[in-house]
């Protein structure tokens, strides 16, 4: 028998990647499907009281007026879509001329010429409000309660099934 020249035993070795860590794995899920809404969440409603809070402010100080809108301000928004907010002139009750910009926004724009009912604040009579419901701000605070409830639903859901994912372990 011919003897073969001499090779290097070949290693069988084989190599194995190191477990995967369910515990880093769900907590990187968990913060991304909870943390993160929750975050948004009360963003959302933080907003939504601080416009609701100025806006009681400016109520307690306001004096109503009757303002004529000269033109429209343009607000570009995404997706193409755009708001409109009334550039007003009315007199204060001292009889100054003030033109300023209504900061609520509208849908479709105001016609130039017509009458709109404002409250103004004496101190700084360019800060301008149309007499109404902040609609906008109790709609960010409905979105961010939806925001929190999806993350309290979410986050019991990671928690029964981290509890149930230790029991079998």
């Amino acid at each position: 028998m011919a003897r073969l020249p001499y090779s290097a035993p070949v290693s069988r070795r084989t190599t194995s990647e190191p477990p995967v860590n369910f515990s880093v794995v769900f907590y990187a899920v968990f913060a991304f499907v909870v943390a993160v809404p929750a975050l948004i969440g009360v963003a959302f409603v933080v907003l939504g009281v601080r416009r609701i809070s100025k806006r009681r402010e400016m109520l307690a100080v306001a004096v109503p007026a009757t303002a004529t809108v000269v033109e429209n301000q343009v607000v570009s928004h995404t997706e193409g879509r755009v708001g409109f907010r009334p550039v007003v002139t009315f007199h204060t009750r001292e009889g100054r001329e003030v033109k300023a910009i209504v900061q609520q926004e509208a849908s479709a724009s105001y016609i130039a010429g017509t009458s709109l009912p404002v409250l103004y604040d004496p101190a700084q009579p360019d800060s301008v409000i149309v007499p109404g419901r902040p609609v906008g701000a109790v709609v960010a605070i409905v979105f961010g309660g939806i925001f929190i409830g999806f993350a309290v639903l979410a986050g019991t859901v990671a928690a029964v099934m981290a509890s149930a994912l230790k029991s079998f372990s």
